[in-house]
């Protein structure tokens, strides 16, 4: 049986659209969080494109329990 295979071509941009956003919002700490989240999501997808609204992924780190699932 083979592993399956991720798509980690977004997983640096995704991050660094996380960080960049808290940076730019004045919250460093949020952005760190909001590009470990949109990291997470990117491996989630097949494909160079990740697309979540700031609303979306305030919700999605609130209602995380900080493990990944796997």
């Amino acid at each position: 049986m083979t592993e399956p295979r991720f798509d980690v071509t977004t997983i640096g941009d995704a991050m660094a659209a996380g960080i960049i956003h808290g940076w730019l919002a004045g919250d460093f700490a949020l952005g760190l969080r909001f590009g470990a989240a949109l990291a997470a999501l990117a491996l989630r997808r097949h494909g160079d494109v990740v697309t979540c609204r700031p609303v979306e992924l305030t919700q999605l780190l609130a209602t995380s329990t900080g493990h990944p699932l796997r």
